[in-house]
């Protein structure tokens, strides 16, 4: 059976190293880098598992497909390069790749860092598919990034331990990257502004953001990082403009 690790590059100096110890146990990693210039290459290079591909850039969902594709295992593991999994996400993946499960994916729970820290336990964590069998999983554009969809959506299970994101630290770096993606959303979006849409989506995403995700819980953070998501939310729907306006 086996587990293969992919992994998609580009200027990941900062975290590259952690996410690589953190997946030495796989059988290989698969990373595709899209013209790093920043000494990435050399230190993905360092690691005897891994396997350099250059690929320029495809777009998040082709460039994950692209590293996908060259996965020669069963079992696969969509990480980013600013991510990393602990100790017991490790035993588990270990487990299941060399098992008779009859499952074909399974959901990992976030952690992500901010202002350094990572949330409280009584926060609810974002989760998404990343560990699944390759046969029975497929890469789907969804807006930006891509997500992974199994042939049988029911067919999945949950896992032990903590995908670690620290790629998130500081309010710049969310403020600098949710502006990209919203502008990525609307290049790509046939939706018009709405002006009522606009006023409803701030106390909704306040709501939903402290109180239904529970960040109230994580202090003056849990407070930041809700008005980053509430910053996020609207500057989507003002991006949207060039599409039109309407009520």
């Amino acid at each position: 059976m086996g587990l293969s690790v992919f992994i998609i590059t580009l200027n990941e100096k900062e975290f590259i190293r952690s996410c690589l110890e953190s997946v030495r146990f796989a059988d290989e990693v698969i990373v595709v880098d899209s013209g790093s210039n920043d000494g990435t290459k050399s230190i993905i290079n360092e690691f005897p598992n891994t396997k350099l591909l250059e690929q320029s850039w495809l777009g998040y969902s082709k460039q994950k497909q692209f590293a996908l594709d060259h996965c020669r295992n069963e079992w696969c593991l969509n990480l980013d390069a600013d991510e990393r999994i602990d100790n017991e996400a490790q035993d588990f993946m270990r487990k299941i790749s060399n098992s008779s499960t009859t499952l074909d994916g399974y959901y990992m729970h976030r952690w992500d860092k901010f202002l350094g820290k990572y949330p409280p336990s009584l926060m609810k964590k974002e989760s998404s598919l990343r560990f699944f069998r390759k046969r029975s999983g497929s890469i789907k554009k969804v807006d930006v990034h891509e997500i992974i969809v199994l042939d049988n959506p029911s067919n999945y299970g949950w896992m032990p331990g903590r995908l670690i994101h620290d790629g998130y630290d500081s309010p710049q770096i969310y403020k600098k990257k949710f502006s990209h993606y919203a502008q990525l959303r609307a290049q790509a979006s046939t939706k018009k502004f709405s002006f009522l849409e606009f006023l409803f989506i701030i106390p909704f995403e306040t709501i939903k953001q402290l109180f239904l995700k529970r960040k109230i819980f994580w202090g003056h953070r849990g407070l930041y990082l809700s008005y980053l998501h509430v910053w996020y939310a609207a500057i989507k729907r003002v991006k949207l403009i060039k599409n039109g306006v309407t009520l």
